[in-house]
């Protein structure tokens, strides 16, 4: 799991929050939900009502890891060709393939790599002209 600093906005400590928040709420709403339809032995209840909640937090957090694994992992890639890209290293390229907005994305970081090797080719072209 990623280390997250709480005094810092950030929308990846959002989504574990929103998750985590959602899914407690679910493990204390499904049990008053199925009391309605359920017969309880003596002393279950509580033992139902904390097993859905424990049951939610579970599902939050895979959910999160997921979304980690899954997408923010893509993301982490693309920031790094973009963080080489900053420090005048035009060599790298985005290599993941989806079909999807962050395939796009990744196709845009490409093309934006490519037109700045242009660019640079031009320029180096030109200067070589005005040496002469």
């Amino acid at each position: 799991m990623i280390s997250m600093d709480f005094s810092k906005p950030s929308i990846l400590r959002n989504i574990l929050l929103s998750f985590l928040s959602f899914d407690l709420v679910m493990g204390i709403v499904f049990p008053i939900f199925a009391h309605q339809f359920v017969y309880w032995k003596e002393g279950m209840l509580i033992w139902f009502i904390v097993g859905s909640i424990l049951a939610g937090i579970s599902v939050g957090l895979i959910n999160y890891w997921l979304i980690n694994k899954m997408l923010l992992t893509k993301l982490k890639l693309m920031g790094n060709v973009a963080d080489t890209i900053s420090n005048n290293d035009l060599s790298n390229d985005c290599k993941m393939q989806s079909n999807d907005f962050i395939g796009d994305i990744s196709n845009s970081f490409n093309k934006m790599t490519d037109n700045l090797r242009k660019m640079v080719r031009q320029i180096t072209e030109v200067a070589k002209q005005i040496n002469y």
